[in-house]
């Protein structure tokens, strides 16, 4: 795919806003095509470009995004460690909008698994 291959040449370069920015954008894209390996890859690199852009608004969106695609591959632990990561930095952020996705996330997440939220 050519635009996940510009993502590989963002990340390379350093250019951590570039790989956030195709993160954010085709993202979507490659979960409503079922891309898992694809959107893993690239959210892993828009985590690891926002921890060295000191973008915290951008790492908590990328983690949620990550433990979704976790989420949907059926690893229900590692989704539930980064949807309760990325929610402490939402919440620390003021950031409601994604506190609440991620609250909605986590909590079908829990109900799936048959855990009571406040366990």
């Amino acid at each position: 795919m050519n635009l996940l291959g510009a993502a590989i040449w963002a990340d390379d370069r350093q250019g951590w806003q570039l790989v956030i920015a195709f993160a954010e954008t085709i993202g979507s894209f490659l979960q409503l095509r079922g891309h898992w390996a694809d959107r893993e890859m690239l959210l892993s690199m828009a985590v690891e470009a926002a921890q060295a852009a000191n973008d915290h608004r951008a790492l908590a969106q990328a983690m949620g995004d990550l433990a979704t695609t976790h989420w949907q591959q059926g690893r229900w632990e590692q989704a539930g460690q980064l949807y309760q990561e990325a929610l402490t930095l939402s919440e620390q952020l003021g950031d409601q909008r994604t506190i609440g996705r991620l609250y909605a996330n986590l909590g079908t997440l829990l109900m799936i698994k048959g855990i009571p939220y406040d366990s």
